[in-house]
């Protein structure tokens, strides 16, 4: 082989014929660093950069700083081998010098740190293989391979226990069980070749083959989504992975985002198709017994014969496992189903409003192109949930503000189209020609009870506060009164009020009733008392 090995912009190339191992002689660049490595610094080098993982050792009885670092590589349970050798991220070999010459020439001889396999299947009956899975005394390695003959992998070294070679082919999985041989076990051995053969003689198909369409650094079979965790669980190196979603349902912060649809603080059976921004998700890795968090990932989901593919990019994760990896799901979970639609929103409608007659409100607006109908509410309470006429009157009352809003809505069956947002207009209407000056109302001599008075309600405030309550009166009596601080309560919760009409002032009792949302009053203002319960305000 040549190998090469770049440093400070410099190329070294090394020859080897065998390719046990490659040899460098890297020169230290003392201006590139402050200061040199000490005479007894240990250097370790480690081939390819993506097996590599470095993570800082404490020891706080010592020093606040990293004292150490540990050095680990990773053999992909993925592997993809070529015709005539191992895939290259798993071909991991590394270097380690114990004493730094202080010269600063550092001898680097990189040595094989996985074993190596070359398999064959014999009397295989399956067509269509698309892999290999080993499992190995436990470890299992997924090998994407199309062949039957020389099929290259890496794994750990080990005298194999317990071996099941598994052949994933267009019928489905053919898996065979290695029957260990205690005079010839079958060994992988450190930087060794072991070639053999399966005999697949009557090996008859189980179950679903392996799915090798999309590629992830690790790969999980196994999803659940309970509304404020995500969590994947399979047969890798970092073991059952959680990734806790839920805080305050947010967009972009401790939450996920797709289409039209937010995982976080409630389940979602119908998530959408595309690629989503994650940030600030937190994982507890159970095989590592490291917690981080993760500052910035990507995710995207994909839908295909009847199955979701999610694969999540790490690009800035603390955990020096998932930095710059993937992790990858295929299947469906429990209790999702296909992913909705997402939907375009239709126009916002373009509202106007008209004082008529002092105290009535006309509201227009425009048509808006692929909407059905229209909901129009007045103050917040939604008075037609279905208009086609793009109109709508208000009868009124005297010095009130009035907020119209409406929404475009689709045909129920659309599946291009959502409700539009609100568009909205605020009136108020003219002050009671009655009040100040006008002709006040003719009263009864005597006394006169209206029981129930047939009156229209608006309100301003709220239950916490108390409401504001304009009646007006659209039977016989023609008066309008407000009651102030109203309260809310369940039924029969009445308390004292304030009415006024006009100028007068009486008093009386009234209450918002939780179990029918209308005003119960029962007030007396000179010689006449009101008696009623109004339409429901909200």
């Amino acid at each position: 082989h040549t190998t090469y090995c770049y440093q400070d912009g410099a190329k070294y190339v090394s020859n080897t014929e065998s390719g046990a191992e490659a040899r460098f002689v890297v020169k230290y660049n003392p201006e590139y660093y402050e200061i040199a490595p000490a005479a007894n610094a240990t250097i370790v080098a480690v081939t390819p950069s993506s097996a590599w993982t470095v993570a800082p050792y404490y020891d706080y009885n010592i020093s606040f700083s990293p004292i150490a670092w540990e050095h680990t590589y990773t053999i992909p349970t993925q592997q993809t081998p070529s015709a005539n050798s191992v895939d290259e991220a798993a071909h991991i070999l590394k270097a380690t010098v114990d004493k730094y010459d202080a010269s600063g020439l550092v001898n680097l001889t990189f040595e094989h740190q996985v074993a190596y396999g070359k398999l064959s299947l014999d009397r295989f009956a399956g067509t269509g293989v698309n892999a290999v899975v080993l499992d190995i005394n436990g470890a299992k390695y997924t090998i994407k391979t199309t062949a039957t003959e020389d099929i290259w992998f890496a794994c750990e070294p080990a005298t194999v226990q317990n071996m099941t070679v598994t052949v994933s082919a267009s019928e489905g999985s053919f898996p065979k069980q290695i029957v260990k041989d205690s005079d010839k076990p079958l060994a992988f051995n450190k930087g060794r070749v072991s070639t053999f053969t399966v005999d697949m003689t009557d090996v008859t198909v189980e179950g679903e083959g392996v799915d090798t369409s999309f590629e992830a650094t690790y790969i999980y079979d196994t999803l659940r989504w309970d509304g404020t965790r995500m969590e994947l669980s399979g047969n890798n190196e970092l073991g059952t992975t959680t990734f806790s979603l839920n805080t305050n349902n947010r967009p972009g912060n401790n939450s996920i985002t797709l289409g039209e649809y937010t995982y976080g603080g409630y389940n979602v059976s119908s998530p959408a198709e595309g690629t989503f921004s994650i940030r600030y998700l937190a994982g507890s890795f159970a095989s590592s017994g490291h917690a981080n968090q993760v500052n910035d990932a990507v995710m995207t989901v994909a839908f295909a014969d009847g199955k979701y593919e999610i694969i999540i990019t790490f690009n800035n994760a603390q955990n020096a496992k998932l930095n710059g990896k993937t992790i990858g799901y295929k299947g469906m979970p429990d209790g999702w189903s296909a992913p909705g639609k997402v939907k375009t929103a239709l126009a916002t409608p373009e509202v106007t409003a008209e004082v008529v007659d002092d105290k009535n409100v006309t509201v227009t607006w425009n048509e808006v192109a692929n909407a059905d109908n229209y909901t129009v509410s007045v103050n917040g309470v939604v008075k037609e949930a279905a208009n086609t006429t793009r109109s709508y009157t208000i009868e009124g009352t005297y010095s009130t503000e009035y907020t119209i809003t409406v929404v475009a809505n689709p045909a129920v069956d659309s599946e291009d189209y959502k409700e539009s947002a609100a568009g909205s207009a605020t009136v108020t209407t003219s002050a009671d020609p009655n009040v100040g000056g006008g002709e006040e109302p003719e009263q009864p001599e005597g006394p006169v009870t209206y029981d129930p008075w047939a009156c229209s309600v608006s309100t301003s405030g709220s239950a916490g506060s108390g409401f504001t309550v304009t009646l007006s009166g659209t039977g016989e009596n023609k008066d309008v009164i407000v009651l102030a601080t109203v309260k809310a309560g369940a039924a029969g919760s009445w308390g004292d009020v304030t009415a006024t009409r006009g100028d007068e002032v009486g008093s009386g009792q009234a209450y918002v009733s939780y179990a029918d949302y209308g005003v119960h009053f029962n007030v007396t203002i000179g010689n006449v008392t009101y008696i009623g319960t109004t339409d429901p305000i909200f």
